[in-house]
């Protein structure tokens, strides 16, 4: 039950009514529209509840239900115990396997659901494991980017969505496996890579799926499953100024093999690696550069790298200007960095320095209306939630979203990241 003084937008209202009509559901929103707050909502009809999210994300959930209700929530850890639980458990997806089959929710909340979409991972088996076992009343799904790469990547979300015991929310899935899947709805073709052998190396076959095919029939699939809106048509944000920064160019034969990577599937061999984070940290002195002009005005800034390196490197020249700063990446305690981000929200520091695995999704961080990519990720998803962590709800200025970018090869990955978004958007926007 939500507190009092908490009300929902028209959209989250119609949200909340698609959840309790539909039962099992996905909610794929665009990023910074609360998803979050429309399945605590529905937390009312649930004796009890379970949220299943990415690790990072188990405070800010905590926060959360505290904020929006009167309910007790508690994080579930690998010693957690689960002979005195709460209104509502809190657990990592990879913490479900420790989750007792006697311990019962009726309300399950798959948070970055896309965190689930490889039928074959041991994390995915055991949420499909429990969700079978538990039957509860409610699921619900939440991503704002449900296809991170390709359209095969919503089987295992759709598969467990059409568990729903009434058969409330369309048409059940009839596609008995995910090859079927990637041959029904994706377009199959082979390529040709090279593996080491203790040898030396050989041409490797490797199937692959990419486009989409047979759009009509998926979206029959998803007709009362899956509901999206885009926070261009539900709210009045401010606009977004996206720039580019090219940085002189030097190193074009690596770059061409960093392209030529990327092409294949970004494949991260050590010596690819090497060179993406080469290249990243080429950029770093153009973009203290810009960030001292950004602070120099008065502003916040959010910064995004691929890799640790260049935060690092960020993070000491940031400090060597007397920029107060944080850093939010996988090398710093879960204390660490919920700690930056408070004191950043608090204005306490002027930039947040983060990596895309560990600050791309969950997070808002509208304190600041600029946000700079020091280097891309190669997975458009995570591009895209990146840039929603400044342009969302409680946004009230306008935001600038600034591209470094390394000469013509990182202007042909972003062309293609481009791309690959506007392909995947076939699908996970609805028709009107």
């Amino acid at each position: 039950m939500l507190r009092p003084e908490i009300e929902l937008y028209d959209f989250q209202k119609v949200g909340k009514k698609f959840i309790e009509t539909r039962k099992y559901v996905l909610i794929g929103d665009s990023m910074g529209l609360g998803k979050t707050l429309q399945s605590i909502s529905t937390m009312e009809h649930g004796e009890r509840m379970l949220v299943i999210c990415p690790a990072m994300l188990r405070t800010n959930w905590l926060n959360e239900i505290e904020k929006f209700t009167k309910l007790k929530a508690k994080i579930a850890d690998a010693k957690f115990d689960w002979s005195d639980v709460p209104d509502v458990v809190i657990s990592s997806y990879a913490n479900v396997k420790n989750i007792p089959f006697d311990f019962y929710a009726d309300h399950i909340t798959l948070d970055e659901c896309h965190y689930i979409k490889n039928i074959q991972s041991q994390r995915t088996k055991a949420v499909h494991k429990l969700v079978k076992h538990f039957n509860p009343n409610y699921l619900i799904g939440l991503s704002g980017t449900p296809i991170t790469t390709s359209v095969v990547e919503f089987y295992s979300i759709l598969k467990l969505l059409s568990l729903e015991p009434d058969k409330a929310n369309g048409l059940p899935l009839a596609i008995k496996s995910q090859y079927g899947f990637n041959m029904r709805f994706s377009n199959q073709s082979t390529r040709s890579i090279t593996v080491s052998t203790r040898s030396g190396t050989r041409n490797v076959q490797v199937q692959q799926f990419s486009g989409i095919k047979n759009k009509e029939e998926l979206k029959e699939y998803l007709k009362g499953k899956y509901l999206r809106r885009l926070a261009s048509k539900v709210l009045d944000l401010p606009p977004i100024v996206d720039k580019e920064l090219i940085v002189s160019n030097k190193k074009a034969k690596s770059d061409a093999k960093l392209y030529d990577a990327f092409e294949q599937g970004g494949e991260m061999s050590e010596h690819i690696s090497t060179l993406k984070i080469e290249s990243a940290n080429n950029k770093v002195p153009f973009t203290l550069k810009y960030l001292i002009e950004i602070i120099d005005g008065g502003e916040q800034c959010v910064v995004f790298s691929d890799h640790i390196e260049p935060i690092k490197n960020i993070c000491e020249g940031l400090t060597g200007e007397g920029i107060s700063n944080g850093m939010v990446c996988g090398v710093k305690s879960k204390q660490d960095r919920d700690r930056a981000i408070e004191d950043f929200k608090a204005g306490k520091l002027k930039v947040l320095v983060c990596s895309f695995s560990a600050a791309a999704v969950g997070l808002t961080l509208t304190s600041s209306r600029h946000l700079v990519f020091n280097d891309l990720s190669w997975r458009p998803d995570m591009v895209e939630q990146a840039r929603k962590r400044i342009h969302r709800i409680s946004q009230e200025r306008s935001c600038v979203i600034t591209s470094i970018l390394n000469g013509d090869f990182d202007k042909r990955i972003k062309r293609k990241l481009d791309a690959k978004i506007k392909d995947i958007s076939q699908i996970v926007t609805q028709d009107k």
